[in-house]
């Protein structure tokens, strides 16, 4: 097989059952209309020697593109190391420290339409040429990308056989890279930050240094132009902007895209996470709490006549997960939210405690719950996440990030130094109390500072264990 791949390659050959592929719409879920196309994604099933080829050629493009720092260090979407988590801890800390300092943040979110669909190859080739690859590669990722067919199988029906002129196959494994070269060349400036994930950019532009409006709306207009000539547009109905700021009153922002004025929303979901006016994750909690309740809730009655293993796996599978999504980011350091939040994880150790020993056994306090079921507070898990966001940005791994450079390393210690706070809400921000949690344990846990992914992983699974957390 590898001499069979290594043929392939050589002579630029793509066999043509690996061009065809058999697409499965997946609704977007979000309480989209399930009788509207627009609320499926197109999922591409291809051939599996395929796949398995395109995961050996992205390992190494991936590598390459890195290696040379050719990818945009705004992106955070399918690329190592990096996820919603790194994305959403950038937006937070920028616009923390912005707060810190007494300045306002304009948040601008700006959505992509059908991306992989309306790649025009042409152009992707051109960039991907640009990029510094030649040769059998470049010839066999056209070959790969002309000439594609693929059949819809909605409902157990199969269409017929429709040729594809444009855009990357979602599902299969190179094209997220590919796409990642596609935007690449998006527009930036220096007097704004810009976070992308994937399809999904977000501009943070300062409010109070005038005349802002005018430089981020000149920037915005850049974005309109290059996406016109890339053969892209931005979703009108998905855009939005907000201002964050600690005065009670402000003027919403006033920014224009394609002519079209941008609506001022709050408050402002943004990869999952609901960002409010005033940086206060509230309402990103009371949702969390709401939408983890009800899963447990029906967790708790379709596992009624199973075993408390069961219960075990439905709670730390769907229910879990929805309390701990990006909460690095979010997690909050008010008693009563953090109260709010443990309440959905006391109310499943008594149900378990229930189920293991039965309803006439007294039901011990919630600490004992934990320590018998060997499970950890949220409160913990989510001290463990936050170092274990920092442990990724000290391992190198995200050294032309954003928030590694806010890390500064001392001199004579090794070790990360505290980032100064004004005010206590920036000090429990993702950043700087990541780092306090980091240096409040032993030396002898923390030091030597990770230098790659395994050493990262092994530190966060001794901060995990600690107790002084």
């Amino acid at each position: 097989l590898s001499l069979s791949l290594q043929s392939f390659l050589d002579h630029s050959y793509v066999p043509s059952a690996w061009k065809k592929a058999l697409v499965t719409p997946v609704h977007k879920g979000k309480g989209k209309p399930l009788n509207d196309p627009s609320s499926y994604r197109p999922i591409s099933i291809t051939s599996i020697l395929s796949r398995t080829f395109e995961r050996t050629i992205n390992q190494h493009l991936l590598r390459f593109l890195d290696n040379n720092g050719l990818l945009s260090a705004s992106q955070h979407g399918f690329r190592p190391n990096r996820s919603c988590e790194s994305a959403l801890a950038t937006i937070v800390h920028h616009i923390s420290n912005n707060l810190d300092n007494r300045s306002s943040t304009d948040i601008i979110q700006l959505d992509l339409c059908n991306t992989f669909d309306s790649l025009d190859n042409s152009i992707l080739l051109q960039k991907v040429a640009q990029s510094g690859i030649r040769g059998p590669l470049l010839l066999w990722l056209s070959r790969f990308l002309i000439g594609r067919s693929h059949r819809v199988l909605f409902h157990g029906k199969a269409s017929d056989e429709f040729a594809v002129t444009s855009g990357v196959p979602q599902g299969s494994v190179l094209g997220p890279t590919l796409f990642l070269l596609y935007v690449n060349d998006m527009p930036s400036s220096q007097e704004c930050l810009l976070v992308q994930y994937a399809d999904d950019t977000t501009i943070l532009a300062p409010a109070d240094v005038p005349p802002s409006t005018p430089g981020v709306q000149c920037l915005l207009d850049q974005i309109d132009c290059w996406a016109r000539l890339n053969c892209l547009s931005i979703s009108f109905h998905k855009s939005a902007a907000m201002r964050v700021s600690n005065r009670r009153s402000t003027v919403p922002p006033a920014y224009y895209q394609s002519g079209s004025p941008i609506p001022s929303v709050q408050p402002l979901p943004i990869l999952g996470v609901v960002f409010s006016s005033t940086l206060d994750f509230s309402p990103q909690i009371a949702d969390t709490v709401s939408k983890a309740r009800r899963t447990l809730g029906f967790v708790t009655r379709v596992s009624r006549n199973w075993g408390h293993e069961t219960f075990h796996a439905l709670y730390t599978a769907p229910v879990l997960p929805r309390l701990e999504y990006c909460c690095s980011v979010w997690g909050p350091f008010q008693a009563h939210l953090i109260d709010r939040l443990e309440g959905v994880q006391r109310r499943a150790t008594r149900t378990l405690h229930s189920r293991m020993l039965g309803r006439q056994v007294p039901v011990p306090p919630y600490e004992a719950r934990l320590r018998a079921l060997r499970w950890q507070s949220l409160c913990h898990r989510r001290t463990v996440a936050r170092v274990g966001l920092l442990c990724r940005l000290l391992d190198g791994s995200m050294s032309d990030s954003h928030l590694h450079s806010c890390i500064r390393i001392g001199k004579r210690s090794g070790q990360p130094e505290l980032l100064h706070a004004r005010t206590v809400r920036h000090s429990h921000s993702v950043l700087p109390a990541a780092l306090r949690d980091f240096l409040a344990a032993p030396l002898a846990i923390r030091s030597p500072l990770p230098n790659n992914r395994d050493e990262s992983a092994a530190l966060r699974r001794a901060f995990s264990r600690s107790r002084h957390l």
